[in-house]
């Protein structure tokens, strides 16, 4: 099960994770005016109290750098990233080189995910999530209500702006690129997930039951990607359904073998098709309609491919899936199954793969 990488193309983002790096200079804690400042004002906004300290640290940029490399975030990524909160270490770090009203919003931001980890354990929430469907909609949770949390408390922000734009580039007033480059359209969207399209969630569902609603999310999380984009589900309850696809490692020739299986969700399933221009102007359409999928991946240690079936609430949706599948990979590698509106590729089949019976061992 891989987890889900973000590709870190906005001026503006915020991160939560694990960190092992030490530093030589203490953190400044609750007892630093400016934090207790900081931690009042999410407290007064949310409802909700402190349980502990907050240590709060300001590096310099090469230094806050240097902290997220330690993390495993690659440079071209933590360009973008202003601020982070370490839930081993508990404690957040941001970049003292940005702005004044920026550094404040990050600030509130980070402090926020320090509340959320003193509440309600954000390495246990993180655990939990198996699949990389399950840990986008974690994340979007505590990305998403930190964000709405930040604007609500710094109300002259223009992060506000996010929550009225449904795509980056109506941010940035660009024309989509629809591959599969750093700053191509995918990339975009994937950042903006957690702070935009999450923030959104957390706005509808503030908007439904206030703040009190908000905090029932970590006892009851988004159980998928579909919940968070359309959030008449999370409230309907539409939980993803069970897909039968069994192993076929036992049909394959000497030294395949399966190495990961895994739920993409609707989310992956709208970046997967906003890579490629054949697919990227209809990409949300093509994913519409998810309603559940497992991808499993074989590998003889030099190539590998995948086996992924999903399912969708109607024959509308499994047809539209199916014809935006055969513009991005041969159509001889998806069968469609009309007994359950599922949607069975094949992504990189070898030749060997074509003398297996895939439609069988699909149910």
């Amino acid at each position: 099960m891989k987890t889900p990488f973000v590709v870190a193309v906005l001026s503006a983002a915020f991160c939560v994770g694990p960190c092992t790096a030490s530093m030589a200079q203490p953190p400044r804690s609750t007892q630093d005016p400016s934090q207790l400042e900081i931690n009042a004002i999410i407290e007064n906004v949310r409802g909700l109290k402190f349980t502990g300290p907050v240590d709060y640290l300001a590096l310099p940029a090469d230094e806050f750098f240097a902290v997220l490399e330690k993390m495993g975030i690659p440079r071209e990524e933590s360009q973008s990233i202003q601020g982070i909160y370490d839930w081993v270490t508990k404690k957040l770090y941001s970049n003292a080189s940005i702005d004044p009203i920026r550094a404040r919003g990050t600030r509130i931001h980070e402090s926020f995910h320090a509340l959320q980890d003193q509440l309600f354990g954000l390495e246990g929430m993180t655990r939990r999530a198996k699949t990389s469907d399950e840990q986008y909609a974690v994340a979007a949770l505590t990305e998403g209500d930190a964000t709405l949390t930040f604007i609500e408390c710094m109300p002259e922000s223009s992060a506000r702006r996010m929550l009225g734009i449904k795509r980056p580039w109506e941010w940035s007033g660009t024309q989509p690129r629809y591959d599969s480059s750093p700053t191509g359209a995918a990339a975009q969207v994937s950042m903006a997930f957690n702070y935009g399209i999450a923030a959104k969630f957390i706005q509808f569902v503030k908007e439904r039951q206030g703040w009190d609603g908000v905090n029932a999310l970590y006892a009851k999380p988004p159980l998928s990607t579909a919940q968070l984009l359309h959030p008449e589900k999370y409230f309907r309850s539409d939980a993803p359904q069970d897909v039968d696809l069994p192993d076929v490692s036992g049909r394959l020739p000497q030294g395949w073998r399966l190495v990961e299986t895994d739920t993409r969700g609707e989310f992956m399933t709208y970046l997967l098709f906003l890579g490629y221009p054949a697919t990227g102007p209809e990409a949300e359409t093509l994913a519409d309609g998810w309603s559940g999928d497992l991808i499993r991946t074989y590998t003889n240690g030099q190539t590998s491919f995948s086996v992924w079936k999903s399912r969708w609430e109607t024959s509308k949706d499994a047809e539209e899936f199916l014809e935006g599948m055969k513009k991005i990979i041969p159509s001889q590698n998806v069968i469609y199954d009309s007994r359950d509106n599922s949607v069975l590729a094949r992504i990189d089949a070898p030749n060997f793969l074509y003398q297996t019976d895939m439609r069988s061992a699909s149910r």
